[in-house]
């Protein structure tokens, strides 16, 4: 997921929904104020066709967190079924402030092995193909 910015700041996706434009995701920060938040909609309103606006749910930031491992470039020679991405696990990371190099250096790369065999008893080998 790449994230764009509006011109104050505040980073958001978007994903295309139909011919009539696209759903966009709003990513503040703490530091921005609801005056701010309220700024960035007015633009992409004005700006872009929105089918549908939001802030970010952990859900949303959940998911902004693992794209990121995914896009490391220390898991980029890796399959999906070596990278730990147990949602329990993301969620209580993310939230402690593990950074995502953290991430990558401390769970990821020191049980790949570990991972492989979890998510094969999990899926099989056909999911899994190539281990």
């Amino acid at each position: 997921m790449m994230l764009e910015t509006t011109t104050n700041g505040i980073n958001f996706s978007d994903t295309l929904v139909s011919s009539e434009g696209a759903a966009f995701i709003l990513y503040p920060s703490k530091e921005h104020t609801q005056e701010q938040i309220n700024q960035a909609k007015r633009e992409l309103r004005n700006s872009r066709d929105v089918v549908s606006l939001k802030i970010a749910d952990c859900g949303d930031l959940d998911y902004l967190y693992k794209s990121e491992i995914f896009r490391h470039k220390d898991t980029r020679s890796l399959k999906w079924y070596e990278i730990e991405q147990d949602e329990k696990t993301i969620r209580t990371e993310r939230k402690k402030g593990t950074t995502v190099e953290q991430y990558v250096q401390n769970i990821v790369l020191p049980n790949v092995e570990k991972t492989k065999r979890k998510y094969y008893q999990m899926y099989g080998e056909k999911a899994c193909k190539g281990m």
